[in-house]
């Protein structure tokens, strides 16, 4: 279960303590991005350079930690279905990575915090596919939340397609609509302990207004009876504008 207990407040902004399963999250947090598997096998922590040196930092792995307990920078980690389509797998490896979830896995048996699992819509739905070295998935609400599961996530988000700067009009209605269906699609999922968050887009209150009233009209209830909370999306390309990125955060 999720939970969140408001500590205090300033303005429209809170800090506090995020209750999921058996972590609690002090807020604000910056939830590190980790690509837990890439391609390597379990003694090499399943590869990856730089990604491998921070999942030796997450598990306080000799030398990377020496001896120094990090653990507090990752009580929250993000990652994405869709980092498994950037190593080349085989479908025997993708297979293997998906046997067991991250936090039963000796190698991250020290890592305790809350996995936040995004569903990486913005490049599967583009490519079309979850894709290896010898084998191609098409790519499903269904698919992604079984990737999910197979992680052991905490958090889940629902599979989405993001804006692009180049969107007009009906570009965005167009994809907002998509988006809401996939929501209440995962809805009607098992979610087996894990919290559902709905992916938001909109870069103004014109925006979000129009994408939550065209969610609201896909499901068959309230959004807060179906989503334990939101995940703003789509910012990627607002990373270069500092004033449009906090006029879409704050919107």
């Amino acid at each position: 279960m999720t939970s969140f207990e408001t500590s205090a407040r300033v303005g429209d902004a809170r800090s506090g303590k995020l209750h999921c399963r058996d972590t609690v999250v002090e807020t604000p947090h910056l939830f590190p991005v980790i690509n837990f598997y890439c391609g390597g096998l379990a003694r090499t922590h399943f590869g990856g350079g730089v990604f491998r040196t921070v999942k030796e930092f997450l598990s306080n792995e000799v030398p990377a930690a020496n001896g120094t307990d990090y653990s507090e920078y990752f009580r929250g980690v993000m990652t994405s279905v869709a980092s498994l389509t950037d190593f080349g797998l085989s479908r025997e490896r993708y297979l293997s990575y998906l046997e067991t979830p991250v936090k039963s896995r000796p190698e991250f048996a020290e890592f305790d915090g809350a996995l936040f699992v995004d569903s990486g819509g913005y490049k599967l739905l583009n490519e079309g596919s979850l894709s290896g070295t010898n084998f191609s998935i098409e790519t499903s609400q269904k698919l992604i939340h079984g990737i999910q599961r197979a992680f052991g996530a905490d958090i889940a988000v629902n599979l989405d397609l993001p804006f692009e700067e180049s969107d007009v009009y009906r570009d965005r209605v167009s994809k907002t609509e998509a988006t809401a269906s996939f929501a209440a699609e995962f809805v009607n999922m098992d979610a087996e302990g894990s919290r559902r968050y709905l992916t938001v887009h909109g870069y103004s209150k014109a925006m979000l207004d129009r994408f939550f009233d065209t969610v609201a009209r896909t499901l068959p209830g309230p959004i807060d009876q179906f989503y334990d909370g939101i995940a703003f999306g789509g910012l990627v390309p607002k990373k270069d504008d500092l004033n449009g990125l906090i006029n879409a955060v704050s919107a």
